[in-house]
């Protein structure tokens, strides 16, 4: 109990943490009960999807970047930059996927998921 006590620094941090609490319930208390702007079911938009997808794919092919293997390794198929890179992309198919309520999509995110889980 005395460990607990020393490092116990006054009503300051006491009240900081509450604070923090406190602005984390509100926001998240707005996030439950702000108005809905449209129904889900209406934000079906296949051309927005596409077109999402092709603006990603131009910026992923803009900041493309070569790095030069380990010559010792020499060349790796799937080094784990290359996997984590492909995890992201298949989060963000999977995300539009659901934004956009694709749903001829619907199999491609099916291998999309099994693969990440896998």
């Amino acid at each position: 109990m005395s460990s607990i006590l020393s490092r116990w620094t006054g009503w300051k941090d006491f009240l900081l943490a509450q604070g923090h609490v406190s602005i984390i319930l509100f926001v998240a208390y707005i996030g439950n009960n702000f108005p809905k702007s449209y129904h889900r079911n209406e934000n079906h938009n296949p051309d927005m999807f596409w077109f999402v997808c092709g603006i990603m794919t131009v910026v992923a092919l803009a900041t493309l970047k070569h790095k030069e293997s380990d010559p010792k390794r020499g060349v790796q198929l799937l080094s784990r930059a290359q996997t984590e890179e492909w995890k992201g992309w298949m989060q963000f198919a999977f995300i539009m996927y659901h934004y956009y309520r694709m749903y001829s999509a619907y199999n491609e995110i099916r291998v999309f998921v099994s693969a990440y889980i896998w």
